[in-house]
């Protein structure tokens, strides 16, 4: 807690770790990474991407999905959409 300023509630998970190891993310990520990129959309959704500014000057690839002008909003399912 000395390192980040940690808002009180989130105070019993401060000390938590992945159960994962480290060096795994970079390739879990390239896995996410490619199976969002094969997410075919229906007709009539505008898919767009965008890249915006991240921590230490990194940066973010975000893939936007909205409907087009007449169609309601719907959320895409698939293996790691639920993470969103």
């Amino acid at each position: 807690m000395d390192k980040y300023n940690i808002h009180s509630d989130f105070e019993p998970y401060a000390k938590t770790t992945l159960p994962l190891n480290p060096l795994l993310l970079p390739i879990l990520n390239k896995l996410i990474a490619r199976s969002v990129n094969k997410f075919n959309s229906p007709e009539g959704m505008n898919v767009t991407t965008e890249v915006i500014p991240g921590y230490k000057s990194g940066t973010v690839e975000m893939t936007i999905i909205e409907p087009g002008l007449r169609l309601k909003c719907i959320i895409p399912r698939g293996p790691f959409m639920g993470m969103i």
